[in-house]
């Protein structure tokens, strides 16, 4: 383990004050609760410990950690929370130390967006570490949210002296083994499963990634892992010649066919069925006497034997089912990317890189879109993710929206689900969804809404949409209104402007248009994030410092309109020369892809000690400097008079820091305040507000679903941007009846209702009656899908054991051959 020595904390750094006591029903929480005061006296005992005895006190912890007494949870609780204050200058409140405690016990802590569950997480985590039984993992629904976290919060547990691993989808074999040898390795689930299938299919030991036991899991966003992607298995396939003849066939047959006369779709089961006129005509149009008759054909040296119908039944699906992303929403999503098709996740509105659909569905969709067709999957290995996480012994999560889903959480994982209260009152309010007739007429509602809120008061608005199809169209739309909106949807370049479009969702007159993956893991911060514009600047210097071309177009440059005051010249030369200092420095010399530029810029906006070598002072000069320094720039902007792009705001700034005694800021940190103060006096000082209190006064973000979700999870996911930690914020949903949700799953009822009202399409039905009607086909939808997960779940577990079994037994005798072959080594090697 590395040892760092930490760093003083200055007088002025203060502990924030104690926070106040959470209010909580049941005698389970507040036992909870008053454990978090135990905490705070060890804390007090630690603070030399850290500056003194770094490495013995976490030897100490380690080795008490493995009987688990109560003491030694107190002690390391405290031992982290001071961590985090002088890494990351954050203060847990007793809520969180609370969701630890309930995370440390291996249950389901349901948490609400904005409270912190990413620093939450750190708290059982360093615990298993210390234990050091196995493998330690942090999972998480994405590669940007395990990017993120294994850099941000990952520099506390380095610097406790662990070390911290990330897996990332585009990783090759050698990084993958040097993070998983990790204390603490932060990964998505779909990594995590694929890797254990792989690792089972090796033939050589090199080619093990995963070199540790399964021990402790920590699941982030447990409903999206656990319940929502748990309808689908994990499969490896190896590819096998595919016949591009019979795909086009059977494409040419599914475009002759007409639906309801020739065959059926079924889109709640996801299936379709030819009638017998179907089969008939199918069968004259391929010129075979039965479909069901398997037909022999060479390709690429080997004989295949397959009947047509397989062929016939997956163009169909494809032609119904299965659309591309400018199209309807359907079951599945697609996009085309860089002449592929590209899974798009239905859930979170992301790509799901390497992922295809099995048993010649890809194939069926390729040749629907004219796209070469490729070889085909044939099934090696394959595991669902309930079978997977039950596999560790230790298993706990979290989530903003788990406890609709308490009962299945128990029943296969074992998980029993705790609320924990919100450290600040949440006073967001959430309005009676409107209903109307048709798509077109909730369109026009929702621009309506928008042009009028601008107009009014500018307040931020976050759009929620279902799939690419949708967002592009209210972009599309509210362009035409004038209304310039942010988008963010599966599209790659979309995605490569997430930092940039999350960080000023929150600023004043910003419209931000979204699938569902704006909905986990990121926070949209009233007012805007002033770090982050700061971060996102940086990283642009760095990547055109120290990457190759090639790899510095990976880095998008959100482009001197995005923030919101020009550099002043005396911090653009101090800028220019620390990132010059870095490029030169051993640290920025080894620095050569993207992933590394993130982690570099993490590490200097942190405050974690740099290891003492060639690189500490030119990284030094990228650090975040103390809040003091702050105040020495807030006291030069005391002037009346409105800040905008171009006005030199460069006025005796090193007057003020010479007047006051204060040595100048380090230059990350200048830029930051820069950006943090300038925001703030975008509006005249006399009016002593800045722009979150403007947003604030104009009633906090306001988020627009355009659709109900097969779950309302989904729905509250997307209302909990809203009203984080205390803010205000409002939320209403514009739901029309030709929504797939409804379409599917039933929305008669409420259609007879509009009817027996006579209203028109652009009249609205604003009703309880009609959000308790919604809310019965909302549960009746996830009471399907939960059937789904449970007998997908059953099938698994005949089959669970005898995985186990083979993977342990052939673990076995491959260890064994391979300790004979290292022991004849030896012995041939002393004759």
């Amino acid at each position: 383990m590395a040892t760092f020595e930490a760093p003083p904390l200055p007088a002025w750094s203060a502990r924030p004050p104690r926070s106040r006591r959470c209010q909580a029903d049941g005698k389970e929480a507040g036992r909870k609760i008053r454990a978090t005061d135990v905490i705070e006296k060890p804390k007090q005992e630690v603070k030399g410990d850290l500056e003194k005895e770094n490495e013995e006190l976490i030897a100490t912890l380690a080795e008490q950690a493995k009987g688990f007494e109560k003491k030694t949870v107190n002690e390391a609780f405290a031992v982290l929370r001071e961590a985090v204050w002088r890494v990351l200058e954050l203060w847990y409140f007793d809520v969180q130390l609370l969701g630890g405690l309930v995370l440390h016990k291996e249950r389901l802590a349901e948490m609400k967006t904005g409270e912190g569950k990413t620093i939450v997480a750190l708290l059982p985590t360093f615990l298993a570490a210390l234990e050091d039984k196995g493998g330690v993992f942090v999972v998480t629904p994405n590669d940007y949210l395990a990017r993120r976290d294994a850099e941000n919060v990952g520099q506390v547990l380095r610097f406790l002296g662990l070390t911290v691993g990330l897996v990332q989808s585009t990783m090759e074999v050698a990084d993958r083994q040097k993070a998983y040898k990790c204390d603490v390795v932060y990964l998505t689930n779909a990594e995590l499963g694929f890797d254990y299938l792989r690792d089972n299919l090796a033939v050589y030991p090199h080619q093990v990634v995963q070199s540790k036991s399964f021990h402790f899991c920590l699941v982030d966003e447990a409903d999206s892992i656990l319940i929502d992607e748990a309808r689908t298995p994990l499969i490896i396939s190896e590819s096998v010649p595919a016949v591009p003849r019979q795909f086009e066939a059977g494409r040419e047959v599914a475009n002759a066919l007409k639906k309801d006369l020739h065959y059926t779709v079924d889109e709640k089961n996801m299936n379709v069925v030819m009638t017998d006129l179907g089969e008939k005509v199918a069968q004259d149009l391929l010129q075979v006497e039965n479909l069901w008759e398997p037909e022999e054909a060479w390709e690429g040296g080997s004989l295949h034997s397959q009947a047509w119908i397989l062929y016939v039944l997956n163009a169909v699906k494809a032609k119904e089912l299965f659309q591309l992303g400018e199209e309807r929403m359907a079951v599945w999503e697609y996009i085309i990317r860089d002449g592929k098709v590209s899974i798009v996740d239905t859930f979170t509105g992301r790509v799901l890189e390497g992922r295809r659909w099995s048993d010649g569905m890809h194939q069926a969709i390729e040749c629907k879109e004219n796209i070469s067709v490729s070889v085909r999957s044939q099934v090696s290995a394959q595991i669902t993710y309930q079978s997977l996480f039950r596999l560790f012994p230790r298993l706990c999560a979290m989530t903003g929206t788990a406890l609709t889903e308490a009962a299945e959480f128990e029943e296969i994982y074992g998980l029993r689900c705790t609320g924990v209260p919100t450290a600040r009152p949440n006073v967001r309010r959430d309005y009676p969804d409107v209903v109307y007739k048709t798509e077109e007429a909730k369109l026009n509602a929702i621009v309506e809404e928008i042009v009028l809120n601008n107009e009014r008061n500018g307040r931020p608005i976050l759009i929620g949409t279902a799939n690419v199809k949708m967002s592009e169209a209210i972009v599309s739309r509210l362009r035409e209104a004038g209304v310039e909106p942010q988008l963010l949807n599966a599209r790659p370049e979309s995605i490569a402007r997430e930092n940039e479009t999350i960080s000023q969702a929150g600023r004043l007159g910003m419209v931000t248009v979204s699938t569902n993956m704006a909905g986990r893991g990121t926070d949209i911060i009233l007012g805007g994030n002033h770090s982050q514009m700061a971060a996102l600047n940086i990283r642009s210097r760095l990547a055109d410092a120290l990457l190759s071309m090639e790899e510095s177009a990976k880095v998008y440059n959100p482009g001197e309109e995005f923030y919101p005051t020009d550099i002043p010249g005396s911090l653009e030369k101090s800028l220019t020369e620390a990132v010059e200092a870095v490029a030169k420095c051993p640290a920025g010399e080894a620095t050569q892809s993207f992933l590394e530029v993130e982690e570099l810029v993490a590490s200097v906006g942190g405050e974690a000690p740099f290891e003492a070598n060639e690189s500490a002072q030119a990284l030094t000069a990228l650090r975040k400097a103390r809040h003091l320094w702050t105040v020495g720039w807030r006291g030069v902007t005391k002037f009346s008079g409105v800040f905008d792009k171009g006005v030199d705001v460069e006025i005796s700034v090193r007057d003020t820091w010479a007047r006051l005694n204060i040595a100048p800021p380090e230059a990350f940190a200048e830029l930051k305040t820069l950006y943090k103060d300038l925001m703030r006096m975008r509006f005249p000082i006399d009016a002593l507000t800045d722009e979150k209190d403007q947003v604030i006064k104009a009633g906090g973000l306001y988020v627009l679903g355009t659709t109900r979700h097969e779950s309302r999870r989904i729905d509250n996911q997307l209302r909990g941007r809203a009203g984080r930690q205390g803010d205000p914020g409002t939320t209403r949903f514009f739901i029309s009846l030709q929504d797939d949700v409804f379409r599917v799953f039933g929305g008669d009822k409420i259609e007879t209702l509009m009817d027996r009202f006579r209203l028109g399409d652009a009249i609205p039905l604003q009703s309880p009656i009609v959000n308790d009607t919604l809310d019965r086909v909302q549960k009746a939808v996830e009471e399907f899908f939960k059937k789904t997960r449970t007998t997908l779940f059953e099938f698994d577990k005949v089959i669970s054991k005898q995985r186990e079994l083979t993977y342990k037994t052939r673990k076995v005798r491959w260890e064994s051959a391979r300790s004979k072959l290292v022991t004849d080594s030896r012995a041939h090697l002393s004759t």
